[in-house]
């Protein structure tokens, strides 16, 4: 079965209502914001494409979608900076911003094996002001996942894949690329008869280009689940984080700062539990 929708609209939209209130607000040690109560509501043209294919014989399910969305007017922040302390207000300006997004996915099963492939594309393109300068940012991310996971009766459940992300930045004239690839496993088995264990790995590899910055980390958590059908206890020994990794890395962007972003994590731990069901 194969299906094509197309879609397109033109709307209308309202910010929350501290954009439309001409205050101050404190939003953070060193950001004060400003409403202008001289804005009025934005508008975009929101143009969709979607593709969809199901076939229960040869076992593959296909989808695609692409969506455009332009603005023709929108809100926008002017940015001024005084030393390491920030002014946001908001202006409404002509064409500010163009997005496309492409999101696919396929899946196939062979035998007991269920295959799959996930596919997304953004492009951001907006516009925004710094010191009543008006400034083109951009925003490029990539990413797919390949994975396999068996579904075999009175085998483990496995499941082997590939995530890969590539972001492309381009705030001012700084220009970042972060890459992140991690390959996983994961395995759930049940077996004798109330035994359940599980186990989760992946390999995790990140790079700034923009800073020649390179980490990679291992994490993985394990544990054994044990319940009698006619009993009410149950029993679990968990280990998180086995091979005790320190911190991880990842990115973010906003309007108007790239973050390199380093997250500590809790010491490996090893935890027994024991339930009764009342």
């Amino acid at each position: 079965m194969n299906k094509i929708t197309f879609g397109y609209e033109k709307s209308t939209s309202f910010s929350k209502t501290s954009t439309y209130t001409n205050k101050y607000y404190l939003q953070s040690y060193n950001t004060v914001y400003r409403g202008n109560e001289n804005l009025k509501n934005e508008l975009f043209h929101n143009i969709s494409l979607r593709y969809s294919k199901y076939s229960c014989y040869k076992g593959i399910r296909l989808y695609l979608t692409a969506r455009y969305i332009k603005k023709t007017e929108g809100i926008v922040e002017n940015v001024e900076y005084s030393g390491v302390n920030q002014q946001l207000s908001p202006i409404l300006v002509d064409d500010p911003e163009s997005r496309w997004t492409v999101l696919g996915s396929v899946k196939k099963k062979i035998h007991d094996i269920n295959f799959g492939v996930l596919l997304s594309y953004n492009n951001l393109k907006y516009l925004q002001q710094l010191n009543t300068v008006n400034q083109t940012n951009k925003n490029n991310t990539f990413s797919y996942t390949v994975n396999a996971k068996t579904l075999i009766d009175n085998f483990p459940t496995i499941e082997v894949g590939f995530k890969q992300n590539t972001g492309n930045y381009t705030l001012s004239e700084d220009k970042t690329e972060f890459i992140t690839s991690e390959p996983y496993f994961n395995i759930d088995y049940e077996f004798l008869k109330g035994f359940i264990f599980s186990f989760d790995y992946s390999s995790y590899t990140y790079i700034n280009k923009s800073f020649n910055q390179k980490n990679n980390y291992k994490l993985a958590n394990a544990s054994l689940f044990y319940k009698k059908d006619s009993s009410a206890w149950s029993f679990e020994i968990e280990v998180q984080n086995v091979f005790d990794v320190e911190f991880k890395n990842k990115h973010s962007f906003n309007s108007y700062i790239i973050s390199d972003t380093k997250t500590f994590i809790l010491p490996r731990i090893i935890m027994l539990s024991i339930a009764y069901n009342l």
